[in-house]
């Protein structure tokens, strides 16, 4: 019910992806504008949490939406494991 929180859960898939990216690119575009990062590490753990939700918030909007939006276009009959029952795994031995 929290909004903020559905929020970040619609972007998550954004942020787990990214987030391994923000601190070079965070870096390279600092150094390409000049500007000077925080030195506290307390101060550089925002910027990277806000580059971050950016960066999600720009592929969720611009990427990953549109991309679902299509599902709508695509008849999809999953197979269900009511009507075949449980999947049997060989046995070694």
């Amino acid at each position: 019910e929290c909004r903020p929180l559905t929020y970040l859960g619609e972007i998550s898939y954004g942020l787990y992806v990214y987030h391994a990216f923000v601190p070079t690119l965070v870096l390279w575009s600092a150094n390409k504008t000049g500007w000077t990062p925080p030195k506290s590490h307390f101060q550089m753990f925002w910027v990277l949490v806000g580059a971050s939700v950016l960066l999600a918030v720009i592929s969720w909007h611009c990427f990953e939406k549109p991309l679902n939006n299509l599902k709508r276009h695509f008849q999809y009959q999953g197979r269900s494991r009511e009507k075949t029952g449980p999947i049997a795994l060989p046995l070694g031995g």
